[in-house]
């Protein structure tokens, strides 16, 4: 007697053979850029703010991954920057670590490349049956895109750990795997910010809050004020900045603040963690 028995259909899955490098005014022509990590919290809206928002520290590029037949199959995002390898250094040293750079601009700073997010951690792009074959792509082939670049260091900043079977063939690519510290999860399931002093703070802080806030509401309001050049530039002799631009000082009505241009209205935009997967010169990590 014979049976019949139903075999399900085998889907062959495409290893991936080119990575271009692209801008961001190029995205545009690929449709599968609007659908990228569809599935994760953020989506590729989230890199589009972070590419217009963050500029000055950041050079941001995407990484094209295209099949045997020219069909993108993934845009892996990745990003530039100049990596300060002595910015834990003491007050002792970063005078004299500032001298030397005032005649080698460069030294100690290492140019690296960067895939993932700027700005939180990073994910692979794509279906997930496709992983495997564009890390080992970007595996292969990232290093020469990195000298291109001018990087002499590759870091897969901050993947989770559910790609590690997919980043291992970086492994053997000469690649290290260094842990990070994981994202961290606040609990803000609060119907108000009443409910949060009640449920999260305790009666000491609750108190010390509504004072403040009492202060603040009698308080006269904060006004902008914008001042000439020539105040800019007697400011700057006595505080020792060399800065030249128009100075925007915040005043209110009880007194003046007295600060300059450089601690009041400039803020520094952050940088990239320092807890990520790194590598050798030239090397990478992954998650």
């Amino acid at each position: 007697m014979k049976r019949m028995v139903e075999v399900p259909e085998f889907k062959q899955v495409h290893c991936p053979s080119r990575l271009e490098v692209v801008g961001r005014e190029d995205l545009a022509q690929f449709p599968c850029w609007r659908g990228a990590f569809a599935n994760e919290r953020k989506d590729h809206r989230y890199y589009e703010l972070i590419d217009d928002t963050l500029h000055s520290e950041f050079d941001y590029h995407y990484f094209v991954i295209r099949d045997a037949s020219g069909e993108v199959r993934a845009v892996q995002p990745f990003f530039l920057l100049d990596q300060d390898l002595l910015v834990g250094v003491g007050q002792r040293f970063s005078v004299l670590v500032g001298g030397i750079r005032n005649m080698w601009p460069r030294f100690m700073r290492a140019r690296t490349l960067m895939v993932g997010c700027a700005a939180g951690e990073g994910h692979l792009d794509g279906d997930e049956a496709y992983h495997r074959g564009h890390a080992q792509l970007l595996a292969s082939l990232i290093t020469g895109h990195a000298r291109a670049l001018g990087a002499k260091l590759i870091v897969l900043k901050e993947f989770p750990a559910r790609y590690r079977s997919a980043l291992d063939c970086f492994l053997d690519n000469g690649f290290t795997r260094i842990p990070s510290l994981p994202m961290t999860r606040l609990c803000i399931d609060y119907a108000s910010f009443d409910d949060y002093m009640n449920r999260a703070l305790n009666s000491a802080t609750r108190r010390k809050l509504r004072k403040k806030f009492q202060a603040t509401e009698q308080a006269p309001p904060i006004g902008a004020r914008r001042r000439s050049t020539a105040r800019i530039l007697r400011t700057s002799r006595r505080t020792g900045s060399r800065a030249g631009w128009l100075n925007w000082r915040l005043r209110s009505d009880r007194r003046p603040t007295g600060r300059s241009q450089s601690d009041e209205c400039i803020y520094r935009r952050p940088t990239a963690s320092s807890d990520r997967w790194a590598s050798r010169a030239c090397g990478i990590g992954s998650a």
